[in-house]
């Protein structure tokens, strides 16, 4: 386990992946007329690229939820506009500790500056890169294209 309190010990947290779906956020983080995407490191959806986000803490609001999960997986600090996308599902056969992974998911757009983007430090434990993007691409996932077309991208 590690020393944060708020993590769950593996054994126990592949037991609750076993039997309930977890509640996570994702962002569509949007730079003017671009959209971001990080490639992920870990399975699920390993080395594809991804909307940054994760799960929800106890008694953690969605909101603040985005804004921690943007300082920890991005270093952003400040947002110009969060605003509510809709709620997706991600089901994945191989998911974290090799077991099923369910999640529901609350995805936003948050609106950053150009001096926020500036500063960009990305986690690398959990994504090997990040990029910019214009357009929704045909690798795109269809999940991550429903909410990026959602936000106004276009292929």
């Amino acid at each position: 386990m590690r020393g944060n309190a708020r993590f769950i010990p593996e054994k126990l947290y592949t037991q609750f992946l076993q039997k309930l779906p977890l509640c996570c956020v994702d962002i569509v983080v949007m730079r003017g007329d671009e959209f971001l995407l990080v490639k992920r490191k870990h399975a699920p959806a390993k080395d594809r690229w991804w909307l940054p986000g994760g799960r929800l803490w106890w008694r953690e609001s969605p909101p603040a939820a985005v804004r921690r999960k943007l300082r920890e997986e991005l270093g952003i600090k400040s947002i110009a506009a969060v605003e509510f996308l809709g709620i997706g599902e991600s089901r994945f056969q191989n998911g974290y500790f090799g077991v099923p992974y369910h999640s529901v998911n609350l995805t936003f757009l948050a609106r950053v500056s150009e001096a926020a983007v500036r500063r960009l430090a990305l986690d690398r434990v959990h994504h090997t890169e990040y990029r910019w993007f214009k357009k929704i691409t045909p690798a795109t996932p269809s999940y991550v294209a429903r909410f990026l077309t959602q936000a106004g991208f276009t292929k």
